[in-house]
């Protein structure tokens, strides 16, 4: 988790440095998103955004069970209704002797 942490962290800093870069480059600036503050503020905030939507992405998808853990509880539900049943026919038959 560290590790990861550090990635981020740096891939964040690169950011940092390339939109200063662009920012003093010359020609047009680059088009403000709307609703944002200036150029380079709405910039950080949009990969904000696009950041944390991609984290909360690979974190739903790593919290999901192995196809093997669900094929195991469906088999066992199964074994547990069978057994249920067979209780029930034990008893009917014991019923019909009676």
């Amino acid at each position: 988790m560290q590790r990861y942490f550090c990635k981020v962290g740096k891939g964040f800093l690169v950011l940092i440095i390339l939109l200063l870069i662009t920012g003093c480059a010359p020609g047009l600036p680059p088009p403000i998103p709307p609703g944002l503050f200036s150029a380079g503020i709405g910039w950080i905030v949009v990969g904000l955004l696009i950041w944390g939507a991609i984290l909360l992405w690979k974190n739903l998808n790593s919290t999901k069970t192995n196809k093997t853990d669900q094929l195991t509880d469906v088999l066992n539900a199964i074994n547990d209704r069978l057994t249920a049943l067979e209780e029930k026919i034990n008893q009917l038959e014991k019923n019909k002797k009676q």
